[in-house]
């Protein structure tokens, strides 16, 4: 399988005045019945606070997008996991988040501009590297937990959005200037009216997998003449 990983950097050019991306909010209608699940897997040992108030974030930022967010707390080294749900195998709405320290960040090699990576695969895996996070966070004193959640929906963005997932403007912007910075201090980050309606049907894509998969495990059962037993109604 052919994996691609897509990441971000952020630039600290100075600049003067806010920036948001051209913004409209999507349909949101029925948002419940488009939901994903996010397991987190904390090897970075984020403070509960900060990172209950990032999730925030990350959820205002789908839900905008028209998507709802279920997380779970997942293992993440000597760390049992909080949510007994995470035993069970993830399927196709499920997208892991592994949040890293400076010493396992340093694994990948992307540089000390980088904030994270997706893998832009059916796979769903991203990764966040919490440190350099909470550097820029203090550098260009900004809440550290508020920078944490949009960095993180951007991860997730690539997730759903798949190949191409980049924009010269906004939260899938590569790299972010003083301006974008600016706009996430102020929650003015947000996927675009088009990149809202593409991650709706991504996730809608995902559930009917599941779906599938269900009906593939369970088939109907078939009487002698091809028709199904229970729409004939008796034997």
């Amino acid at each position: 399988m052919k994996r691609k990983l897509a990441g971000f950097t952020v630039s600290l050019i100075l600049a003067m005045g806010a920036y948001a991306a051209p913004h409209s909010s999507a349909s949101t209608g029925n948002v419940g019945q488009r939901q994903i699940r996010i397991r987190i897997h904390n090897y970075a040992q984020v403070d509960s606070r900060d990172l209950v108030n990032a999730e925030r974030i990350t959820d205002d930022i789908l839900h905008d997008a028209g998507v709802e967010a279920v997380w779970m707390e997942c293992s993440a080294g000597d760390i049992p996991a909080k949510d007994s749900a995470c035993n069970i195998p993830p399927g196709p709405t499920d997208l892991r988040l592994n949040l890293l320290p400076q010493s396992m960040s340093d694994r990948f090699e992307l540089g000390a501009d980088k904030f994270g990576v997706a893998l832009e695969n059916a796979e769903g895996v991203a990764w966040i590297f919490c440190d350099l996070v909470k550097d820029a966070a203090a550098k260009n004193q900004l809440t550290r937990s508020v920078l944490l959640g949009t960095v993180i929906s951007h991860e997730l963005g690539h997730l759903l959005l798949s190949t191409n997932s980049h924009t010269p403007f906004g939260l899938m912007k590569a790299k972010w200037s003083s301006k974008e910075l600016l706009a996430v201090e102020h929650n003015a980050m947000y996927f675009s009216s088009s990149e809202s309606k593409r991650i709706q049907q991504a996730v809608i894509a995902r559930q009917q997998s599941v779906v599938d998969r269900t009906q593939s495990a369970n088939p109907r059962p078939l009487s002698i003449d091809g028709e199904s037993n229970a729409s004939r109604g008796g034997i």
